[in-house]
């Protein structure tokens, strides 16, 4: 199923690590075109958000607009927002919800995420947008103090 990195029109997968370490680059595992396009219910694109869904549970990354198409492993979530712009406040709203999600997390040796269905229904309120930039800077603010 996976081919060899130097192979032209290969698609990169999406792996875990990717999201625990916030970086697109990581990974060697790539498919072909033709079963990308089997697979494309998995397909990730710059902007996307993945979150790591097993043993490392709720990291969360958003794919920079440099990052290539791919698709995600089993142990990733995505999430494509309507509003890009938005993400940053989602971001905090969302590790907010795995945090309380986590607890109830089910597994012996590697904690899992539990449904991605007791997500779907979770409401987020998005106040007006002047006052989502307001929160953010000021969230800015304190991170920059704490680093």
């Amino acid at each position: 199923m996976f081919v060899d990195e130097k192979k032209p029109n290969r698609v990169k997968v999406y792996e875990q690590k990717n999201a625990i370490q916030h970086n697109y680059q990581l990974g060697n595992y790539y498919i072909s075109k033709s079963k990308y396009e089997e697979m494309r219910g998995f397909s990730v694109f710059s902007g996307d958000i993945i979150v790591s869904c097993a043993g490392t549970i709720g990291e969360i990354y958003q794919l920079p607009i440099e990052a290539p198409i791919g698709i995600i492993n089993q142990a990733l979530m995505k999430i494509t927002l309507f509003y890009n712009h938005i993400a940053p406040y989602y971001i905090i709203l969302l590790k907010d919800k795995l945090y309380e999600l986590s607890k109830s997390a089910k597994g012996t040796a590697i904690k899992n995420i539990p449904s991605f269905d007791k997500l779907k229904p979770a409401k987020v309120l998005l106040p007006p947008e002047n006052e989502q930039i307001r929160i953010l800077n000021q969230l800015k603010k304190i991170f920059d103090l704490l680093l």
